[in-house]
């Protein structure tokens, strides 16, 4: 679920809820809704998130790299 990686990245950057949403430009209440999965947040907050967090979008959305290797 997306809702994890959005704590989980907030937590490694050593942020609290508040701080972050501070940075992010959104209220500490919509910040904790997107992390308990009751919200989504738009592609603009997400990219924002990645750059405050200093993570990748598929960290934050819980896509992990499928990097396929050419057939020989």
């Amino acid at each position: 679920m997306a809702s994890e990686g959005f704590k989980r990245c907030r937590q490694r950057a050593n942020m609290s809820l508040h701080e972050a949403a501070e940075k992010l430009e959104v209220s500490p209440c919509d910040l904790a809704r997107f992390e308990e999965g009751e919200k989504e947040p738009d592609a603009l907050v997400v990219r924002q998130m990645a750059l405050v967090y200093s993570c990748t979008c598929d960290e934050l959305l819980g896509i992990e790299s499928t990097r396929h290797q050419p057939v020989e």
